[in-house]
């Protein structure tokens, strides 16, 4: 899931899906891709792929 947990408050839902598609009506399309800005198309796709992402951390010793 995009998201884990449910949760909504003054302002703010969170809903839990596997995609998310944003309609950018009006130029420029400006969007942040690993830190850098580049120009978008009128309807972005985001897509979330199970266990694309894997994080290894050092052992902390405390």
């Amino acid at each position: 899931m995009l998201f884990a947990g449910a949760t909504s408050g003054a302002g703010y839902t969170e809903r839990l899906t596997e995609s998310l598609t944003l309609a950018i009506p009006d130029e420029p399309r400006l969007l942040a891709v690993d830190g850098e800005v580049v120009e978008g198309s009128a309807e972005v796709v985001f897509r979330k792929r199970p266990a694309a992402l894997r994080v290894f951390v050092p052992l902390v010793h405390g």
